[in-house]
């Protein structure tokens, strides 16, 4: 579960976000060390609040509000926490080594617990090319900056020329944002673009919950194009698989334009100059069973040339022995990468508990809670993420997958043990 949702979202996302550790909440224990009094949040992968998650602390626990938020007084750091999805099978995150007061956990099985908001928006396309000639993509997406929205964008086509755009948010019930229309030429579908022949916005549009919001008519005029272009070093055994042109929107949201599927080890994307927008390039590669790797390289200038994308070799498994048998506090190692926190993933089959661990340790113990069934083989791999400087960056507020910025994901060979 966990590898296919980090493969999917690497090819389209990309600002991991390193902050330091925060400052110690006061206090003192009955033995006389420091306590924290811990006030943290609960999200989805996107960053979406989650509700009615356990969260646990050694024998304290909280329930998470419709915020996400939870308090947890007295701990004594550093820390480990537990967040529980309760079903059958049972789910759960465990987070090793906090030090901080304030974490915002993201966890890794829900996306999200309440309904968005939801609205349309409707308007007319003018200007730029013809919309419907043949090898000409137009469309369009909307950006806000005060509230976590859902990228959502609709091709406009002769057909459907006065155009009506769903945005969903979470957040406020009015908030206002830009409708962004682009229009470019690409030799197929979800191919890259070769010329970018329209842009235009509509600013300062006031959308409401259950809203239709109509007259947001955009008028398009031909930006500039330029072109990116630079090299691509993978680690050894491994090839590109995909290499994919994001353009980053006024800084807001990270709009996916085109992708290549080849090898090659050298890229060149034709982008837009002259809007509001950066280019980022992913690019992911296979190492024949030995694991994955995706970078993504964010705030790439039009004209840009010479970009170098180094991708990081995978940690793999160290110990236990592919096949081996363990108990509860077995110690499982890998390899680690600098810059970047470790989770662990064990799965085992239909209606067992799954469990994983975020760790800026290169180890971990088989956790006992919950009980893995004895007899039952569960499968493992480590997942690397970064950039990252330790656990407490981490929880420090950024998005598991966030829309913006550069950063790497690395996947592990598979192994397996049998529960003793």
């Amino acid at each position: 579960m966990i590898r296919s949702q980090l493969l999917a979202v690497a090819v389209a996302s990309t600002v991991f976000l390193a902050c330091g550790a925060a400052p110690d909440g006061g206090g003192g224990s009955p033995d006389g060390g420091a306590t924290l009094d811990v006030h943290g949040r609960v999200v989805g992968p996107t960053g979406v609040a989650l509700a009615g998650l356990s969260v646990g602390i050694g024998e304290k626990t909280a329930v998470t509000d419709m915020d996400g938020r939870f308090s947890i007084t007295g701990v004594v750091p550093p820390y480990d926490l537990n967040v529980v999805l309760a079903g059958t099978p049972v789910s759960v995150g465990r987070y090793e080594g906090l030090t901080r007061p304030d974490p915002t956990i993201t966890f890794l099985l829900l996306f999200g617990t309440v309904v968005p908001n939801t609205a349309t928006i409707a308007g007319t396309v003018s200007g730029g090319e013809p919309i419907g000639s043949q090898g000409l993509f137009t469309t369009a997406f909307f950006t806000t900056s005060e509230a976590h929205s859902d990228f959502t964008a609709i091709g406009i086509t002769s057909r459907n020329n006065p155009f009506t755009l769903p945005v969903s948010w979470f957040g406020p019930e009015a908030i206002s944002g830009t409708v962004h229309v682009l229009q470019f030429e690409a030799p197929g579908p979800g191919e890259s673009p070769t010329a970018y022949t329209g842009y235009g916005t509509h600013s300062a549009l006031a959308v409401t919950r259950d809203g239709e919001l109509t007259g947001a008519d955009v008028a398009l005029t031909a930006p500039g194009n330029a072109t990116i272009d630079g090299t691509i070093a993978v680690p050894d055994g491994y090839q590109v698989q995909e290499k994919t042109l994001g353009l980053e929107v006024s800084g807001l949201t990270a709009v996916p334009i085109g992708h290549v599927d080849d090898g090659d080890t050298a890229f060149t994307f034709t982008v837009p100059q002259g809007i509001p927008a950066t280019a980022a390039v992913t690019v992911n590669a296979d190492g024949n069973g030995a694991g994955s790797v995706s970078l993504r390289v964010s705030g790439i200038a039009p004209g840009s040339t010479g970009v170098s994308l180094v991708l990081p070799a995978p940690g793999q498994p160290i110990a236990p022995d592919d096949g081996a048998t363990v108990g509860a506090g077995t110690e499982l190692s890998w390899h680690s990468l600098e810059h970047a926190v470790h989770l662990l993933s064990l799965s085992g089959g239909p209606g067992e508990p799954f469990v994983y661990v975020v760790t800026g340790a290169p180890t971990a113990r088989l956790p006992e809670l919950p009980e893995l069934p004895a007899g039952s083989t569960y499968h493992w791999f480590v997942a690397e993420l970064g950039p990252f400087d330790g656990i407490d960056a981490f929880t420090g507020g950024a998005n598991l997958f966030p829309a913006l910025g550069t950063s790497f994901q690395t996947i592990s060979a598979t192994r397996s043990f049998v529960v003793r």
